[in-house]
């Protein structure tokens, strides 16, 4: 008898307790995945800040093989405008690709993205070209380019290809 009683009061120590309360969440609040720093909102630029312009030249660009075809090239020397002092928005035109970003803690971060079917190979490719680098406030810097291009779309691609370039900085 003493173990019946005691298998149902265990029985009925188990039973189903009621769902807890819904919890609010705000509808606008994003969390990043892990490992990834989340980024401060950055300040608005300055309309009347003024901008400075300056000429970029590209030092040997460094292919990472000899047939390397790059989508984008620096050579041939660039405009560089980016704000006189503080944060906000900065461009770079080297022919008709634009590179855009922005200055943020002294820093110049430049991207440039494009596309394209290769011949060689029927492949789609995209491109990403950096420009990075400490902003020249004595506009006597040197910033550095970087390319790398990455398949798209198709089988059996060429290799893919990475390139850099030191660029000078020019009044």
């Amino acid at each position: 008898m003493k173990r019946l009683l005691i298998s149902a009061v265990l029985v009925a120590s188990c039973g189903h307790e009621a769902p807890p309360p819904p919890v609010a969440v705000a509808s606008d609040l994003v969390v990043p995945p892990l490992g990834v720093k989340p980024e401060a909102p950055r300040p608005a630029p300055d309309p009347d800040a003024p901008i400075c312009t300056a000429r970029l030249v590209a030092g040997a660009v460094k292919k990472s093989s000899f047939g390397c075809y790059l989508d984008q090239s620096v050579e041939g020397g660039g405009t560089l405008r980016y704000p006189c002092s503080g944060d906000g928005d900065a461009h770079a035109v080297f022919g008709a690709l634009r590179y855009e970003g922005s200055v943020s803690n002294g820093e110049l971060a430049l991207e440039a993205k494009t596309e394209l079917d290769y011949d060689g190979d029927g492949c789609r490719w995209g491109t990403t070209g950096t420009i990075a680098g400490a902003v020249p406030r004595d506009v006597r810097g040197k910033l550095e380019w970087r390319y790398v291009d990455y398949v798209l779309r198709g089988q059996g691609c060429s290799g893919a290809c990475t390139a850099s370039a030191s660029l000078s900085v020019h009044e």
